[in-house]
């Protein structure tokens, strides 16, 4: 059976280096909605970036996105979902795409302190390195807090691994 790994985690905790390392450790095919959407649009972004304007754009990749990966599936891979998942709904929603297609969902929280977060964000708008996709304002990390809910309850109970890069180490749950 396939697996769709779920990389979720407040902005900057480092999903993207965690999804990187899973696909390439997995063999497993990667999609960054962030890379889609701005390699896609971000030559019509606006600026300052509106949240209407991203989240819409994020739904169109998302389901382009997720028809490939019913293919990518199909043909027997292992697809890493690198979207952010801050919430439970979406979550919940991409385990049902996941059980349709015959896939096993596999969990990945990946979480740092908010301080370390802020700085990750700065550096990474400063630097525009490899896992650079947009430019994060400090309102937009402000307001990213507030849209992040942490997996709890029965979302534990499947296949889940926590990240904490800050110690470049993983913990299995359970």
């Amino acid at each position: 059976m396939r697996t769709v790994h779920i990389i979720c985690g407040p902005l900057g905790a480092g999903k993207t280096t965690v999804a990187r390392r899973l696909a390439q450790t997995q063999g497993a095919l990667r999609f960054s909605l962030d890379e889609w959407v701005m390699q896609l649009f971000g030559t019509e972004a606006p600026h300052p970036m509106v949240f209407e304007w991203w989240v819409e754009r994020c739904s169109r990749c998302s389901k382009r996105i997720w028809s490939v990966c019913r293919d990518v599936l199909g043909q027997g891979f292992d697809v890493v979902l690198d979207f952010g998942f801050p919430g439970l709904a979406h979550r919940e929603e991409y385990r049902a795409l996941a059980a349709e297609a015959g896939a096993t969902v596999h969990l990945h929280i990946v979480d740092a302190d908010v301080a370390l977060r802020r700085q990750r964000v700065r550096e990474r708008n400063r630097d525009q390195r490899e896992t650079f996709a947009l430019l994060v304002t400090d309102g937009m990390f402000e307001g990213s807090e507030s849209w992040w809910e942490p997996p709890s309850g029965i979302e534990l109970g499947g296949a889940v691994t926590f990240h904490t890069i800050e110690t470049a180490q993983s913990q299995p749950a359970g």
